[in-house]
């Protein structure tokens, strides 16, 4: 169903509950308070000021009209301190913020345009000033990193759905907020953050498009800054993003705490799910992933861009898995300076650049745990006790899996296709106690096979052994392995095509399910 059939049920919807209460069709004044329930006259208003909500408990229909402010100062809508307020059916433009929502609950948000609402005019330079993650609330009148379509804080189970939100700064900012419903809305063309959640909890959002989240030049609008089109950060925990379409963006997700040493430092966020979602045209990562744990990655759809996932200082149990990666000018995904992390059930195809998976440390502390207490920073020289199982990779230009000063990490069932000149795997530096294969179990392996236990390689020149158990007769080592060789290499007794491979792929949701089945995942995952 279209934005507008949408607008126009949700219009008629309002002005049927305002005439049984007796409600009028009002013209707005600039300054109105509105305390309610309210169907204004259609109409073009100017207001400079702006209206408010004056009342919990009402309904604000703007009956398909258009406020409009002056010169990108003050607020479209203000609500602070009311709840269970609807408002919707409308165009908001030319305001630093299109709506201000603060102090409330249950307030709903519905079918409105929000557009050309503050926009850094300093983010349309060939070098725009770069974006600031740290800011507050405080930081209100920033116009940097601040000003667009809708600032909420300090609000439980606000909805906001059906909206249009396009050429503007920030899309949406959320400040301690809990519990947000944010589905079937449109973000697009914004030079922040389409969507910036900071300090929120339990935030759902559900089919949601966004695209042209980016910083700009005004020459070409090639990207150039650190946007994306959705910012999770400083403590944001237990959000659901799935069923999105991001296209064109910076990044699609960047998902943090910070090292800063102010007094109110992000924490880490954690515990979010990040779910059947399609990226498409990213320049650097799909999802930028730093300083946090316990973040799931599930079978998302991710083309076209400078790194599928790009994770540093991951403490533990992010799982990133059932994710196809096609078409990444450097890594697949990369992990720097991570520890106890499952990379489960890919399909990493035509890396250029870099590698198919790369995990690294340079060995240091670079950030002083007794001035970083927040981030919880532990082992954070190290990259160790990783896993990579069940995956597929196609078509590297370079090594499949790379390990830099890696240590006991867990490696098996994989499934790697070299092109010609390419490499299947390596250790470098510091690299020990790295096992490339598992003790034999009777389970399927990625081959189609009765038993699981090193990985399949394409370049592999041995033969099946005499027991027929599907492993090679020799061990595997192209001579980029360190200390020790893959034992159990797979034989496939067929070598499937891309397509096959791809419909054998339901074999790695077993593996899935095994590593989920102690988290409350699993109930997401594709059947």
């Amino acid at each position: 169903m279209s934005l507008l059939k949408i607008a126009f049920i949700f219009s008629l919807f309002l002005q049927v509950l305002l005439c049984v209460s007796g409600g009028e069709h009002v013209v707005p004044y600039d300054g109105m308070v509105i305390t309610s329930d309210t169907l204004l006259a259609h109409g073009d208003y100017y207001l400079p000021h702006g209206i408010s909500i004056g009342s919990s408990n009402i309904f604000l229909n703007l009956n398909n009209s258009t406020l409009r402010g002056g010169s990108n100062q003050n607020v479209g809508i203000t609500l602070d301190g009311y709840s269970n307020v609807y408002i919707g059916n409308g165009r908001i433009t030319n305001y630093y913020y299109g709506i201000k929502i603060s102090n409330g609950r249950g307030n709903e948000i519905a079918g409105l345009e929000l557009f050309a609402n503050w926009q850094d005019p300093n983010a349309q330079n060939p070098t725009p000033p770069s974006l600031d993650i740290n800011v507050t609330p405080e930081d209100y009148g920033d116009k940097k990193n601040f000003g667009g379509g809708m600032w909420i804080s300090n609000n439980n189970g606000i909805k906001l759905h059906h909206h249009y939100l396009h050429d503007q700064e920030n899309g949406v900012d959320l400040f301690n907020v809990t519990d947000a419903t944010i589905t079937n809305n449109r973000f697009e063309t914004h030079v922040g953050w389409c969507l910036h959640i900071w300090k929120s909890q339990g935030t759902s959002l559900n089919k949601n498009s966004f695209k042209n989240c980016v910083r700009r030049s005004s020459k070409d609008r090639d990207f150039s800054g650190n946007s994306a089109a959705v910012l999770i950060t400083c403590g944001s925990s237990d959000s659901v993003i799935q069923s999105s379409t991001f296209v064109n963006s910076g990044s699609a997700f960047i998902i943090s705490g910070f090292p800063t040493l102010k007094k109110d430092e992000c924490c880490p966020s954690t515990s979010n799910i990040i779910l059947q979602n399609k990226i498409d045209q990213v320049v650097r990562g799909a999802f930028e992933d730093s300083f946090s744990n316990q973040n799931q990655y599930l079978s998302n759809n991710i083309t076209n861009v400078g790194y599928g996932f790009l994770g540093m200082y991951l403490s533990g149990n992010t799982i990133i898995g059932g994710n196809r990666i096609t078409n990444a000018t450097h890594h697949g995904i990369i992990l720097g300076h991570s520890n106890n992390n499952q990379i489960v059930g890919n399909i990493i195809k035509n890396t250029t650049l870099g590698n198919q998976i790369e995990l690294w440390t340079d060995l240091k502390e670079h950030y002083n745990p007794l001035s970083y207490q927040c981030l919880q920073l532990k082992n954070q020289q190290n990259s160790s006790n990783n896993e990579i199982i069940s995956n597929i990779f196609e078509a590297n230009s370079n090594f499949a899996i790379n390990l830099i000063n890696t240590t006991q990490s867990l490696i098996y069932n994989n499934y790697i296709n070299l092109l010609k000149k390419a490499k299947s795997i390596k250790e470098e530096g510091l690299s020990f106690g790295n096992q490339w294969y598992t003790a034999k179990q009777n389970f399927p392996n990625i081959c189609n096979g009765e038993n699981t236990g090193g990985n399949y390689y394409s370049d592999y020149t041995g033969k099946e052994r005499w027991q027929k158990d599907g492993f090679g007769d020799t061990p595997y080592n192209d001579n980029n392995l360190i200390n020790e060789y893959d034992k159990l290499p797979l034989i496939c007794k067929k070598k499937l095509n891309s397509t096959e491979r791809e419909m054998d792929f339901k074999l790695t949701s077993l593996f899935l399910k095994k590593y989920l089945k102690t988290f409350k995942l699993s109930k997401f995952l594709t059947k």
